[in-house]
């Protein structure tokens, strides 16, 4: 089925050969502020009684977006969804710690495929994009079907998830089967503002290029992208 493929991973081939020791140097940064975020957060014994995850061990993100499709002069707008640790636990806690590390600021839709998905995830900085693309984590079990505004990891095969997630415009249960598995849903602004993310380039702008010239490359062939303003959790 043509556009389903959700490849995240187009450069890791090339970047193991060339500019290895970059990345690795990349990797062990982020690692290191990885643990400084979760240390700081069991200092203050906030690791699993934070205020800003429900009783059932929800959280709930702001995302506010720029450039979005639009007849009038309101480009802007902002979306929310809540993630649920039962959903995706694996899933659940790689959220946690992206929009902790204010990953998804200034990050662009980069796919966006009508009565599909839009798709987003890799950072427009390129030592940012470089230091997440081997953190992979491992599969959570499909507990949830794809169903309309419903948010899940894109993946390129068995434990290949990093940072890019996807929001469904529609039902796409077929996903199930490929071990997609929802991590969160859209709870306002899916009609609003998700539905009017700019589809003009589908997916033509290139994984690997995003990931080796960043938003330099994005904002010169592709101007109109909607992006990711800022991200936070709703307290």
């Amino acid at each position: 089925m043509p556009g389903v493929n959700l490849d995240i991973c187009v450069c890791q081939k090339q970047d193991k050969t060339k500019g290895f020791g970059k990345v690795q140097a990349a990797q062990q940064d982020l690692s290191k502020r990885l643990h400084n975020l979760t240390t700081t957060r069991e200092l203050e014994g906030q690791h699993q009684t934070r205020k800003d995850v429900g009783a059932g061990g929800t959280f709930d993100v702001v995302f506010g977006v720029s450039h979005l499709k639009t007849d009038d002069a309101t480009s802007t707008g902002r979306f929310v969804v809540r993630f649920h640790h039962d959903w995706a636990p694996r899933g659940f806690d790689r959220v946690r710690q992206l929009v902790d590390s204010k990953f998804f600021n200034n990050v662009r839709f980069f796919r966006v495929l009508p009565n599909f998905m839009a798709q987003f995830g890799i950072s427009g900085d390129v030592k940012e994009a470089s230091s997440w693309r081997g953190m992979t984590i491992q599969d959570d079990p499909v507990k949830e079907s794809n169903r309309r505004a419903y948010v899940t990891f894109a993946t390129s095969g068995k434990n290949s998830r990093t940072t890019q997630l996807f929001i469904n415009f529609k039902h796409n249960q077929f996903l199930d089967g490929q071990g997609c598995s929802p991590v969160g849903e859209v709870i306002e602004g899916m009609n609003e503002v998700v539905d009017r993310i700019n589809p003009e380039y589908k997916e033509m702008p290139n994984q690997a290029k995003i990931q080796s010239e960043g938003n330099s490359y994005l904002e010169m062939k592709f101007p109109h992208l909607s992006y990711i303003t800022e991200a936070h959790i709703r307290t």
